[in-house]
């Protein structure tokens, strides 16, 4: 469903998703290398997107995303029916502060910060171990002039150190997040 009302605007949309024969990480091989088709799964939740635009250069955006994924059948000798699945939060979400000072021509300056939040998600089919919830900022600023464009993104401003859900088959492993990351970029449109 969307919702158009000048300054405010969004969406929601609501899902359910069941699959089977799923393949899942084979209980049986300690080195977690081979796969059953086994699983059964069902995804359901919600997702919003909304965006304020107050007048003038300034945009708010935000978006949120609530995911209630399980096994819905026991895998033999594995993990229980309503075992979360593995490396999906159940929250997540951003909040986005834009200024775009550009001219109708396209030209000027536009900038914006923002932060992202994910919940904790387990790593493993049998719900041993998750990961902790974290946020991260991001920004980015660009000034266009003659058709060409010079930007700068900066992606985990903060360097704030996360981990993330490694492969299925590696079972219950993370990896590190992405550091800090600078991006330049120069673009002409012709």
């Amino acid at each position: 469903m969307k919702y158009d009302g000048g300054a405010v605007s969004g969406s929601i949309a609501a899902f359910r998703i069941e699959r089977e024969n799923v393949p899942v990480t084979d209980p049986t091989d300690p080195t977690y290398l081979t796969s059953i088709t086994e699983g059964q799964q069902r995804s359901q939740g919600v997702d919003l997107d909304a965006v304020w635009q107050p007048g003038g250069a300034w945009k708010v955006m935000a978006n949120y995303a609530y995911a209630d994924a399980e096994l819905t059948a026991d895998i033999p000798l594995g993990a229980p029916a309503g075992s979360k699945l593995p490396g999906v939060p159940r929250h997540s979400g951003g909040l986005w502060l834009d200024y775009d000072a550009r001219q109708d021509t396209g030209e000027g300056w536009r900038a914006g910060a923002g932060l992202h939040a994910v919940s904790s998600s387990p790593l493993d089919q049998m719900n041993t171990y998750k990961t902790d919830g974290y946020a991260t900022v991001n920004a980015s600023a660009s000034y266009t002039r003659d058709g060409t464009t010079y930007a700068l993104a900066v992606k985990n401003l903060f360097d704030k150190e996360y981990d993330l859900p490694m492969y299925g088959y590696m079972g219950g492993r993370v990896v590190p997040g992405a550091e800090r990351q600078i991006l330049v970029n120069i673009s002409k449109r012709f």
